[in-house]
């Protein structure tokens, strides 16, 4: 086929570029934004507990339990596949790139909770989290609180848990 043989009938060059630009410069967060991170019961906040469940805490005795990054890590190929779906419609559509993003960020936070309440397995099956300490469970009891799964006490972890799209840089 020579260069003489085709015909452009409407040039969208810029219109995609532009798509493509918008797609580079968004981006979803998952985790624990500042804004509804406080927690009702205790000055420390849930982004910080969060952090210290994470990785752990070994002056304090406190295990790591992650679950953020294998949660997200987990969810990897079913948000992608969202990404994929929602970036192709978005190339004629700019606004398929926010339901996107939005998508991948509910598949990322919902797998992050999943391995929560799962108590690690769904974020990787071969490191379930360490079981609450015989020291743990008996403050639990005392203060009467009948949960003994890890990082699950009152809800306010894992109900703040959540995903902000970004835009910029």
């Amino acid at each position: 086929m020579s260069a003489s043989s085709v015909k452009v009938t409407k040039d969208i060059s810029a219109f995609v570029l532009r798509n493509i630009q918008r797609m580079a410069d968004e981006r979803v967060l998952i985790g624990f934004p500042s804004t509804g991170a406080a927690r009702k019961d205790g000055p420390v906040g849930n982004a910080y507990l969060g952090f210290i469940h994470e990785h752990g805490a070994p002056k304090a005795n406190i295990p790591a339990r992650p679950f953020l990054v294998p949660g997200v890590r987990a969810s990897l190929p079913r948000a992608l596949k969202a990404l994929k779906v929602y970036g192709a419609k978005s190339m004629t559509d700019p606004s398929q790139l926010e339901k996107g993003l939005e998508a991948a960020g509910a598949i990322a936070r919902d797998s992050a909770k999943k391995t929560i309440t799962s108590q690690g397995t769904a974020g990787d099956p071969a490191t379930p989290f360490a079981p609450l300490s015989p020291v743990t469970l008996a403050a639990r009891k005392r203060a009467k609180v009948k949960g003994t799964r890890a990082l699950i006490r009152t809800g306010s972890l894992l109900n703040s848990i959540t995903y902000v799209v970004k835009k910029g840089k």
